[in-house]
């Protein structure tokens, strides 16, 4: 994708942007799906920092999670599926891409995605957690576009429909 004669490179989070990771948690673990702040470990959701351990290495969890944005919402090319989560449920990461329609594009495991973003030549990042669009908006490099789920309570989201993305990267052209 160019933009100004710029190659603009594209990564997109899975989990809680294409991929429905607490509504799988809270199916799992009996709780009701809510408004809340997914990422409040100490609030309503810490209930999955306490039973992440139970799912890290359930592979029909990590190949069963339920589909929040459909393939056909994606209306913009990117080139990486940039994600946290078990090293060692790639390939079931990969099959649930797969299985469930999303463009065949590499798929990165990443703990720091400002690192990962520079080692790739990512200059776009689309994601869910507040605090990684903060990191790489601060990294300077890096444009990070915050994808708010539905259940997520926090305003001044970027985007609530991956759609949306290719305005917001045409604003910043």
């Amino acid at each position: 994708m160019e933009t100004m004669n710029t190659r603009v490179s594209i990564g997109l989070d899975v989990d809680d942007v294409i991929a429905g990771f607490y509504s799988a948690m809270c199916k799992k673990f009996g709780k009701e799906e809510i408004q809340t702040d997914i990422w409040d470990s100490k609030g309503y959701c810490k209930f999955i920092v306490d039973n992440f351990d139970k799912i890290r290495l359930d592979e029909e969890f990590w190949r069963t999670l339920p589909v929040l944005s459909s393939p056909e919402s994606i209306t913009f090319d990117f080139d990486y599926y940039i994600s946290s989560f078990p090293i060692e449920m790639f390939e079931a990461r990969r099959a649930w891409l797969k299985d469930n329609g999303f463009p065949d594009k590499p798929l990165l495991c990443s703990k720091d995605k400002l690192t990962t973003c520079r080692e790739y030549g990512i200059n776009v990042l689309i994601d869910d957690k507040k605090s990684t669009i903060s990191d790489v908006m601060c990294g300077g490099d890096v444009l990070g576009i915050w994808f708010r789920p539905h259940y997520m309570i926090e305003d001044g989201q970027d985007i609530d429909n991956l759609n949306q993305v290719m305005d917001i990267i045409e604003s910043y052209a």
